[in-house]
């Protein structure tokens, strides 16, 4: 209940600082308009706000494609595409139990990967 409480409140003080917020800067538009108004330059100050959009909406546009194609190129390399059978490897531990003998690997010449990436050779 007492945690319920909290975040009841910590949402109550988000909503109050986001109002505050978007009010103080819509006052200040208003000013800037305004002045604008009276100096006789509305479309000087127009036309500064349409260039700023148009910047925030450019420079916006390329920081989210560069973003998420660094999170595609992430997620696509995360994991390699193939992963080689376990049965086919070597494993020190299981040598000894293993029902293969050292002769008939060495016949069919399979070998441990140097790597887990790497697919086992059979030669």
């Amino acid at each position: 209940m007492r945690k319920h409480f909290w975040n009841q409140i910590f949402r109550v003080v988000i909503v109050l600082l986001g109002l505050w917020l978007a009010g103080d800067l819509l006052a200040h538009l208003v000013a800037e308009i305004l002045w604008f108004i009276e100096v006789g330059y509305l479309s000087a100050f127009l036309l500064r706000l349409q260039t700023q959009f148009g910047l925030f909406v450019v420079v916006g546009t390329l920081s989210t494609g560069f973003l998420l194609t660094n999170f595609y190129l992430a997620n696509r390399l995360k994991y390699p595409t193939e992963i080689y059978e376990f049965n086919n490897t070597l494993q020190k531990s299981s040598f000894k139990d293993s029902s293969l003998s050292r002769s008939r690997l060495e016949r069919e010449n399979i070998t441990k990967p140097a790597s887990p990436y790497q697919q086992p050779t059979t030669n």
